[in-house]
């Protein structure tokens, strides 16, 4: 090989990610002492122009993290996720910028002013999103976009998400292995992309295990995703509705089991004895609830990294060459087993 081998390439050739290999050529943390010699001593043995690095014009600048704030998550469940970011930004010789918006600036396209003021920024994460105006405005400023758990078909900015469409077929395939057919399901925030999916998923594991989908178990238009009370209001309609013959239930947020698994009690029923109830996104609450909660896992500091990671990709011009293509990524999602299902 000669001295133009790419820092790609060489991430390759080592079974790394590039920007491993970046933290590691630039003497950043993030990377353990032994990665590091790994990469420099193949860099040494393949002749790699360790000058360039100090030529390049990739380091330095600013990434800003974007969030609406309807969609900012619980405080104790982001922290992990937001250290993980600024670690990987800073260890990248990036400032963090930190900002935030509100569905009035978005209406209004207002970019918030320490972004736009920003000299050199070099890409934008948007850690959480509900509304596609928010995106479509930002794309517009040309710069490396990346989205986490929104994907948007029709615009230039990459997505990091889980997958949500099987996590909603995990869920509901595991209610109707544990012996269960009149399953409710609650949700919210019926345009957001994530949430669909999640939908989606419970719809085609009922129809692929031959149950009837009943739209009188469903309610899956609630304003948010996260309203606890409303969630409460929707599962005791359906619990009244039907009578005893719900056997379980799947809520899209912990938010909304919280509330569902409040009507359950609230109805004389118990969970699981009498009613299954099966959550996702698995927040550290809901392992502390009466009794805690089986859910589908959300992997929000893994999609933080990784959302990251796919940033300082796109941004250094020796990773990514190809900016203008997006690319999706998925990570899996998993189910937490604990005290909320029973057979039936």
């Amino acid at each position: 090989m000669t001295g133009q081998i790419s820092i790609r390439q060489i991430a390759k050739e080592l079974s790394l990610s590039p920007s491993t290999v970046s933290l590691a050529l630039n003497g950043r943390p993030g990377v353990s002492p032994k990665r590091r010699e790994e990469v420099l001593a193949y860099c040494r043995e393949v002749g790699y122009d360790m000058g360039r690095l100090r030529r390049s014009p990739g380091a330095g600048g600013s990434v800003a993290i974007l969030t609406e704030v309807q969609s900012i998550p619980d405080p104790r469940a982001a922290a992990p996720r937001m250290h993980a970011i600024q670690t990987l930004i800073e260890g990248a010789g990036y400032d963090l910028v930190v900002g935030y918006v509100t569905a009035d600036d978005i209406q209004q396209q207002r970019i918030p002013r320490m972004i736009l003021n920003q000299k050199d920024l070099r890409g934008i994460l948007i850690g959480s999103c509900r509304h596609v105006e928010l995106v479509r405005m930002l794309a517009a400023l040309d710069l490396p976009i990346v989205t986490t758990d929104f994907e948007t078909l029709d615009l230039p900015v990459h997505c990091v998400g889980c997958d949500n469409l099987g996590g909603g077929l995990i869920a509901t395939n595991y209610l109707l292995e544990k012996g269960h057919r009149n399953i409710g399901l609650i949700s919210g925030l019926p345009d957001h992309p994530a949430h669909v999916a999640r939908v989606l998923g419970y719809e085609q594991a009922l129809k692929q295990a031959g149950v009837p989908v009943q739209r009188d178990l469903i309610i899956d238009d609630l304003p948010t995703a996260h309203d606890t009370e409303a969630a409460q209001g929707a599962a005791a309609r359906i619990l009244t509705q039907r009578g005893g013959d719900v056997d379980a239930f799947f809520c899209i947020t912990d938010e909304l089991s919280t509330g569902c698994l409040k009507a359950i009690k609230q109805s004389g029923r118990r969970v699981p004895d009498d009613v299954s109830l099966i959550s996702f996104d698995d927040k550290p609450f809901i392992a502390h609830l009466d009794p805690p909660l089986t859910a589908v896992h959300w992997p929000s500091t893994e999609m933080g990294r990784a959302a990251i990671r796919r940033l300082l990709e796109v941004i250094h011009p020796d990773t990514e060459p190809d900016v203008k293509t997006p690319r999706k990524i998925l990570l899996p999602a998993r189910l937490v087993e604990r005290e909320s299902v029973a057979e039936r």
